[in-house]
């Protein structure tokens, strides 16, 4: 969310940007922390405890030039949770074993995303997700670049929407699916017996495409045609799309082979 700030990216762009990146990221290093602790050597509980310091105490850094006007996030509550997360994962692998370590690390790293979710609903209740903004309240499942025809929530037939903004998916989605299928293949390749591993780090490139893609809207007009940030349905879709094909088919060639 900080980087986000830092580019002073558009206040309701950046609420989008906190559900569907932000929070999916949060979730993400949470979820990979907590595997690579289980199932890693030693040194790798290390490595984790590490980072888990070091982002924390940066986040205390960084908590001292806040601005309080536009940041309403608890950097420092933050902070004590990354310090925690980063000594248990040290201490707890070094003396416990694994399984404690993971344990502790899990809940220390979920509960930073938990703690977030909670202030953004309770503080800032403006910045809940909005997955249609059009004006009748309709989704579309595609925009009318596809050519398709689809069934809106009503039940009569009627022409994919003309604004993009209104489209779950776009002729992009099926762009985004080629691409991360590609991916899953990669993934299985470089470890076949456990695929999990390099999609943990394939899934952050997911993520961060995303958050690129819907920062630099001027770039995102000049290559894709498109200068606006995409909706809240759409990135959702696009995000579900993306992992569904990095997932699936990295899963898909280990169980065919297995």
């Amino acid at each position: 969310m900080s980087i986000f700030e830092t580019l002073q990216t558009d206040p309701q762009h950046r609420r989008t940007l906190f559900w569907l990146v932000c929070i999916n990221i949060r979730l993400l290093i949470a979820s990979a922390f907590t595997f690579f602790v289980l199932y890693g050597n030693s040194w790798v509980a290390y490595v984790v405890g590490g980072i888990g310091i070091g982002g924390g105490l940066g986040f205390w850094y960084q908590s001292v030039y806040d601005n309080q006007e536009t940041i309403w996030w608890y950097r420092r509550v933050h902070s004590v949770i990354w310090v925690g997360g980063g000594l248990s994962s040290i201490l707890l692998r070094r003396f416990r074993g694994p399984d404690d370590a993971a344990i502790a690390v899990g809940a220390f790293f979920y509960s930073d995303v938990v703690f977030g979710v909670l202030t953004a609903s309770c503080l800032r209740t403006s910045w809940m997700p909005k997955f249609s903004e059009s004006s009748d309240k309709r989704w579309f499942l595609l925009n009318r670049e596809t050519l398709v025809r689809f069934l809106d929530f009503s039940g009569a037939t009627v022409w994919a929407s003309d604004d993009s903004k209104n489209g779950i998916f776009t002729a992009w989605s099926f762009v985004h699916l080629i691409l991360t299928v590609g991916m899953g293949a990669v993934a299985y390749f470089i470890l076949p017996s456990d695929p999990w591993v390099p999609c943990i780090f394939l899934s952050f490139l997911i993520l961060g495409w995303e958050a690129f893609e819907n920062v630099n809207l001027g770039l995102k007009k000049h290559f894709f045609g498109v200068g606006i940030i995409d909706s809240d349905a759409n990135l959702l879709s696009d995000i579900l799309v993306g992992f569904s094909g990095l997932w699936g088919t990295a899963y898909i060639l280990k169980a065919s082979v297995d």
